[in-house]
Parts: structure tokens; C-alpha cells; sequence
């Protein structure tokens, strides 16, 4: 481990370990969006749950990033915004797909 300015250590892992761990984070933050997507296309656009729905998973990315050491490198942004947006859309997917009267 190496020691950080900030106090905290930063783990040496091989390459590839790095890549398996963002990958799996992605798909972590992909699947608890889905849930809070749901959620959000139950509420009234800009009230205050429609805005916990959007907010809350950022909360736990953000943890999920601290506690998996991925760190705060540009490129890892896309991956994770592009896991954010696609479990909010399936999310409220799903809201209206279980809404509509089956015939």
C-alpha cells in the first residue's frame, strides 16, 4: 500500500484488477438505479421524492467508489454515468411496462 496525502492508502493492484472492479461497480450502480428508477417515474417531475430518486444512487456511487478504491480518474465518469442514466431508463421501463392493462 502506498500512503496518500490525504491519509488514506491506496491499493496496488495488477492492471487488469482494476478494470474487473470498475467493471463490477458499473454494474453495481446499473442495478441499484433500477429500483430508484421505478421510483422516480411513480412521482411528480421536480417534487422532492422525484429528486431523492435521482439523488440517493449518487450517494451510493460515490460510497461505492471510496470503499472500492476506483478513485476519481475522468475516464471512469463515462462508464459510470452511462450505468446511472441506462438503470434510471430501464426503471422507469419497467414502471410503465407493469402499468399498461394487459388485453
Amino acid at each position: 500500500m502506498l500512503p496518500s496525502r490525504l491519509g488514506v492508502s491506496i491499493k496496488c493492484t495488477p492492471k487488469g484488477s482494476v478494470h474487473i472492479i470498475l467493471y463490477t461497480v458499473a454494474v453495481a450502480i446499473l442495478f441499484i438505479n433500477i429500483p430508484f428508477g421505478y421510483w422516480r417515474a411513480l412521482e411528480k417531475r421536480l417534487s422532492l421524492k422525484w429528486f431523492l430518486a435521482i439523488h440517493i444512487p449518487i450517494v451510493i456511487a460515490i460510497i461505492l467508489r471510496i470503499l472500492t478504491g476506483i478513485g476519481w480518474e475522468p475516464s471512469t465518469f463515462l462508464i459510470f454515468i452511462a450505468a446511472f442514466v441506462l438503470g434510471q431508463y430501464l426503471g422507469g421501463e419497467i414502471h410503465l411496462a407493469l402499468r399498461k392493462p394487459k388485453k
